[in-house]
Order: structure tokens, then sequence, then C-alpha cells
């Protein structure tokens, strides 16, 4: 086998290894439909691969000096393409995560083993570059293979690449490794790695997360924005090569945490701010991929320093997801209150008759019931709904509106929190000095250019509504008095709603569950305070109404000493059906 192919090949089964760390994320949704499981059970497909990377990358350093590279890497390939077979046929879930993990002890052998086949400097370099890019690559991957086939062809495809790196390391020539010890700077650059790994949980988790679960969007579309991070890691690993380690980490931190803060202040489903976001983590990435990483296995020993590197590397993601998953459930947690508060809101104040507005609610409800974990689709909900005058196709799009603000906001402070990882890795190149690396003007030209538009970014979040509450306004205790005209259908609307608002801010939930527990709906407040509320603020509505001169005051009085004796059920149909 030619020695350019040999290497092409061996680069390729490396990026695989290294793309599978995230290569499973637009999957996760029809894991999720296909065994029946919940999104944190999940997340065990992406988290047990990571955790297996570590564990086996800290183990591998008592065999490194029993058996020779080749047989490491040997058994590394046969058992990544075996296991890559196991996912693909994977009968249940627990069988999945099996697979996953024996995935990732073997791909920790391919990526320390492997390294001192590439031959020499140029080696290194393609090394780095399929690490680089392969983690980078790995969300657009999948979900191009999960919309075209299914997720589990993301298995079957590797297969394949990763069995002919058996073939390239055939013919691989025999490698001598040497001796001594590892340099305190290459552990410095590990270190920063592992924070930029930490970083990147933002641009290769959380945003498909977002996408695809709160924006609702389909895995291909998703992938293709997602091709932003590889892409601009790509051509910024050119731009960047021969930096100062501490020059690239600096800058490439800065711009990974700019990026991911356009990404913390989204103000909705804008495309293009999330193309930005990700263009400034990718070049971000590829800016300090290779200063590091050459500082990273510069030590004389290239397996030993690849299985550190490798052990940081992962250790990095894992941190991160286990940091970054609590918070981002705290907030999804918050999430569901605020958008049933502004569902109400949005449908209450709309032109629909109020008996169409509990119903609207109802069929909202039940859909985001049947869709959980991702939001429903409000347009596809409310679609049988239309009559032909429009009503029904402007409350679907001012809800979309609102709750892509609402989830947008709900992302904010996990992507802050991989942001704090960027900032991480540039304080922790400032200690590796300006040695060994000379200061570009092209690159800093890159960097700056790319900072400029990341301020852009940043500026169009802001006078797009980024600071903006989504939630305003869905307070029941603030809601202004209902408004309409001088008849008697009017009247008997702002009777009901200010009812609602009354109920709603003495019982604490939002206008929308009074009128679902009212409409029968649901039963999940105390039967004794509901009826006592509900009461006190009809009579209060029915005396504001005889105060404005829309009901007579005879009238309004019958009525109110109807609802002084009147049964709750009564009370019910009347507000719950009108």
């Amino acid at each position: 086998m030619p020695n350019r192919l040999r290497t092409a090949v061996l680069v390729l089964a490396i990026a695989v290894a290294f793309a599978d760390s995230s290569i499973v994320v637009l999957g996760v949704p029809e894991i999720v439909r296909d065994f029946d499981v919940a999104v944190g059970d999940a997340s065990w497909v992406i988290t047990s691969y990571n955790l297996a990377v570590v564990a086996a990358a800290a183990a591998v350093f008592g065999v490194l000096g029993r058996f020779s590279p080749r047989r490491l890497a040997f058994v590394g390939l046969a058992a990544f393409a075996l296991a890559s077979v196991g996912c693909a046929v994977a009968p249940s879930f627990g069988w999945l995560v099996g697979f996953r993990t024996a995935q990732g002890l073997a791909a920790a052998l391919v990526l320390v083993a492997a390294l001192p086949f590439l031959g020499g400097r140029a080696g290194i370099r393609a090394w780095i570059l399929a690490a680089t890019v392969g983690l980078a690559a790995g969300p657009a991957l999948g979900g191009v293979l999960t919309e075209l086939f299914s997720w589990r062809s993301i298995f079957a495809a590797q297969a394949p690449l990763v069995a002919a790196g058996l073939l390239a390391l055939g013919a691989a020539p025999t490698v001598v490794t040497g001796a001594g010890r590892r340099p305190r700077r290459a552990w410095l650059a590990d270190a920063t790695l592992a924070a930029f790994s930490a970083a990147l949980v933002g641009a290769l988790f959380l945003v498909v997360v977002l996408l695809i679960n709160g924006f609702g969007w389909q895995p291909l579309p998703a992938a293709l924005v997602a091709t932003t991070l590889p892409v601009a890691a790509a051509v910024a690993e050119r731009i960047g090569h021969g930096l100062a380690p501490a020059a690239a980490a600096g800058a490439g931190g800065v711009l990974v945490a700019c990026g991911l803060t356009v990404l913390a202040f989204l103000p909705s489903a804008r495309t293009g701010l999330v193309v930005a976001g990700l263009a400034l983590c990718g070049a971000g990435l590829g800016l300090a991929a290779q200063p590091l990483g050459r500082l990273a296995l510069g030590g004389p020993r290239l397996e030993q320093d690849a299985a550190w590197t490798v052990f940081f590397r992962h250790a990095g993601l894992v941190l991160a997801l286990v940091l970054v998953t609590p918070v981002l459930v705290s907030s999804l947690d918050a999430l569901e209150q605020d958008a049933e508060a502004v569902a109400g809101e949005v449908v209450l104040r709309s032109e629909l008759p109020l008996t169409e507005k509990a119903r609207v609610l109802n069929d909202l409800a039940d859909a985001a019931d049947a869709s959980e974990p991702s939001v429903p689709d409000v347009r596809e909900t409310l679609a049988p709904r239309e009559g032909g005058e429009g009503a029904i196709s402007q409350v679907a799009d001012d809800l979309t509106e609102r709750l892509h603000e609402l989830i947008a906001r709900a992302f904010r402070d996990p992507f802050l929190l991989c942001a704090a990882f960027g900032l991480g890795a540039a304080l922790l190149g400032l200690g590796l000095g300006l040695a060994d690396g000379r200061v570009r003007a092209p690159a800093l030209a890159f960097a700056a250019v790319a900072l400029v538009g990341g301020a852009v970014a940043l500026g169009a979040d802001y006078r797009l509504g980024a600071l903006d509450d989504p939630a305003a306004g869905t307070d029941p205790c603030r809601a202004p008095p209902a408004e309409g005209g001088d008849g008697l259908e009017a009247a008997v609307e702002r009777i009901a709603l200010d009812s609602l608002s009354g109920a709603a801010c003495e019982l604490g939930v939002s206008r929308a569950a009074v009128l679902r527990e009212l409409a029968g709906e649901t039963n999940d407040l105390a039967p004794e305070r509901l009826e006592e509320s509900v009461r006190r603020n009809v009579d209060r509505a029915l005396e504001a109404e005889t105060e404005r001169g829309t009901l007579d005051g005879t009238i309004g009085a019958f009525l109110r000493g109807i609802l002084a004796n009147a049964p709750l059920d009564w009370i019910r149909e009347a507000l719950g059906g009108l």
C-alpha cells in the first residue's frame, strides 16, 4: 500500500474515533423514540463512550511497555469495528450503551497506538487535524446519516472505515519509540486542550439539543448548520499553523467564548446568529489546535504523549457534560411553567372566542405531553382548528415566536458556563509563554476580524431583543383589566378574563392553569381553594361591570346572588364553557 494512501486510511480511522465523541448527538431523538427511554438516559449513548475513552487512556500506560504499538493499534481497530457493528444491530438500549462503551475502550487504543505509524512531524500534524475536524464534524455527519437512513447507519458506516485501518497498519513500517521525561509545558498544553474540549460541549451538544428539541428542526437542516463548526476549524487551522502556543490559546479561547456568548444570547430561532456563533467556536478551535497539539505531543515518547492528550481531551468533555447537564435540566424545568403561562397569555389575549380559547389551550397541553421531551409544533397542532379567518394562524405564529424566545433563554446559563471554559482555556494558555513559536500577522488579523464579527453578532442579539424577558406580562397579578366593547358579549368575556386573573393571582398559577382546571382538563388545585377564589373574583368582576355601566345594577345584583349559592360545578360550566 502506498505511503500516502496508508497514512490517509489511518488518519481517517483516527478521525472516526474522535468524531464518535459527538457523532450520535443528532440521532438521540430517534434513539429515544425507538427504545422508549428518557432523554436523560439516552445521553448515556454519548457519555458512556467518552467515559470509556478516559478510562482506557489512563489504563493504557500499564501496557505501553509490555505490548508493541502495532499490536495495541491492531486490537483497537478490530475491536472498534466489531463494536460499531454491535451498535448498528443493538436490540435494546442496554446493549447499545454496552457496545458504545466497548467502542470507547477500543478508540483509546486506536488514538494512542496508531499515532507513531503516521510518520514524523507531518504525521503529528495529520493526527491533530483529524482530532480537530473529526470532533467538530461529528454532529454534522451523524445528522446527515440519521436523516437519510437512521441512527443505526452512523455505526454501520464506521465499521468498514475503521476495518480498512487494519490493512494500512499491516503495511506500516516498524516504529522505534524514544525514552525520557515529558516536558512540563506539555502538561499545561493538555490542560488547555481539556478546557477547549469542555467549552465545545456548547457547540457540539447544546446547539444540537436547542435546534432539534427546542426549535423543532429536522436532523438534516441541523446537520447543515452544524457543518459551520468543522469548516471554520479547518480554515483557521491552516491560518494558525506556526502561532506561538500562548497566542493560539489566548486568541482561540476568546473566540470560542465569544461564539458561545452569541449562542447564549440568541433572541429566538435565528439561523444566521447560530451560524455566526458556531463559526466563531470553530475559528477558535482551529487557531489553537496545531500549536497546542504540537506542544502536547512534543515529548520523547509519542504514544505516551498521545495517551495523555487523549485522556485530557475527553476528560474535558466528560467534566463539562457532568456540570452542564444539571444546569440545563434546571433551566428546562423552569421553562415548562413559563411556557404554559406564555401560551395562556397569547391565547387569552387573542381575538378568538373564549370557548375556542379553552379548546386551543387544551390542544396545546395535550400536544406538549405527547411530544415530550421536544417542544410541540404549534402550527401543526392548531392547523385543524383553522376556520379560514386567519385567527388561529396568527395565534400559532405569535405563540411559536414567543416559545422560541423562551427556549433560547432557557439555554443561556448552560452556554455561558461553556463560555467560561473557553475563557479558562485562554487563561491557561497564558502560562505557556510566547516561546517556541512566532506571532504571525495573518493569524492575528484573522482573529481580530473574527472578534469584530463576534461583536457585530452580539450587537445583533441585543438589537433583536436578547435581553428582553420573554415571560414578561404573564404574571396574573399584574394583568391589566380586560378590554372590549360595550355589548353583552364583550362584558361576559371581560367578566371571565378578569375572574381568571384574580383567581390565578391568589392561587399562584397562570390564568391558563385556572381555565384548564375549570374546564375539567386538570386536577392540580385544591377544590376548596379554587371554589373560594373563583367565587370571590367573579363577584368582583360582576361589580366592576356594574360600575362600568355595561351591566344593569339589578341584573348584576341578581347574578351575584346566584353566584353566592350556586355549586362550583355550575360555575365551572359557566366560566369554562364560555
